[in-house]
């Protein structure tokens, strides 16, 4: 996905209301769904075997890259849906609830993430992503309280989790032989 230039995104929403926090979602969005969309491509090259769905073996058996891509797909889309809402939001408010529902977002996937059965040989990477995402979430709860003056600040912080998660992720889709996203240069 590349380094998000700031310059111009920063004169782009200083026009406009919700300075800081546009700023500040905007990394969020752009980051977050770095970090989070896979792609299936390294999964489909494996051999999956066909399981039918709710067997008892379906219970036992899941490849941990699938049960990855099957939980981050359907989070993508969400955040997807709550980026387009940041250039169509008019006022303080509607940042603030875009904020929380990034955090909810964030602590869904954490949550799942921690429910799939990964083998023991990549569990700290799966354990370094959550506390990652968590803190993203925490941070966009944050946010969605902050007063005028700390919203710049705790952007900036942000931004950094939001880096810090992309990289955990990235080195758990690694480890899982998910291949990057396209456009990333990893």
């Amino acid at each position: 996905m590349g380094t998000v230039k700031l310059g111009a995104v920063t004169r782009r929403w200083q026009r406009g209301r919700g300075r800081g926090m546009s700023i500040a979602l905007f990394v969020a969005t752009t980051t977050l769904v770095g970090g989070c969309a896979i792609a299936s491509a390294g999964v489909a090259a494996r051999d999956v075997p066909e399981i039918p769905a709710g067997s008892a073996a379906a219970a036992i058996f899941r490849d941990p890259a699938v049960a990855y891509i099957e939980l981050a797909r359907p989070m993508n889309a969400r955040l997807h849906a709550v980026g387009a809402r940041i250039d169509a939001s008019i006022g303080i408010d509607e940042m603030r609830s875009i904020s929380m529902d990034y955090a909810r977002i964030h602590r869904e996937f954490a949550a799942e993430l921690g429910r799939i059965a990964f083998p023991a040989a990549v569990r700290p990477l799966v354990g370094d992503a959550i506390a990652a995402v968590k803190s993203v979430g925490d941070l966009n709860e944050r946010l969605a309280v902050a007063t005028p003056n700390s919203i710049v600040p705790l952007g900036a912080e942000l931004g950094r989790a939001l880096d810090h998660q992309r990289a955990t992720l990235a080195a758990l889709r690694a480890a899982l032989h998910i291949g990057p996203l396209p456009g990333e240069d990893e």
